[in-house]
This record gives C-alpha cells, structure tokens and sequence, in this order.
C-alpha cells in the first residue's frame, strides 16, 4: 500500500500544497526500496508517516468537528 504525499507530476503543477512537491522519480525509488525490503506500507514522503500517526491518534469528536 502506498500513500504518498504531493508528488511532482503534470496534475499537480502549479498547485499550492503545504509539502514540497517530490519528484516522481524518488518516489519511485521509495516504493523500489521499501518492496525490496518487503514493507507493506510505504509513506512518502516520510514526513507523512508521522502526520498521518497524529491524525490517528485523534478522538473520533474532533475529527468530526474537523470535518465540518
């Protein structure tokens, strides 16, 4: 499974995004590695990995709130 995060291509230029934009090609080479390595789950970039475990560490009642 991979989640990535903005990620450099034609659909995405010339959008505002908070992360900087990665190359697809490292992004690539991310996905490469981390099946060599035999990751199920692989975050890229790897910032995300700690933004996503914050997300989910939320209560339930503030995600709501924030969904509004």
């Amino acid at each position: 499974l991979v989640k990535p995060g903005p990620i450099d291509t034609p659909m995405t230029f010339g959008r505002a995004t908070t992360l900087q934009p990665a190359s697809a090609e490292d992004c690539a080479e991310a996905i490469w590695r981390a099946a060599q390595k035999g990751r199920r789950v692989v975050y890229f970039p790897a910032l995300l990995r700690f933004v996503m475990l914050a997300v989910r560490l939320l209560p339930a009642f503030i995600l709501r709130r924030l969904d509004k």
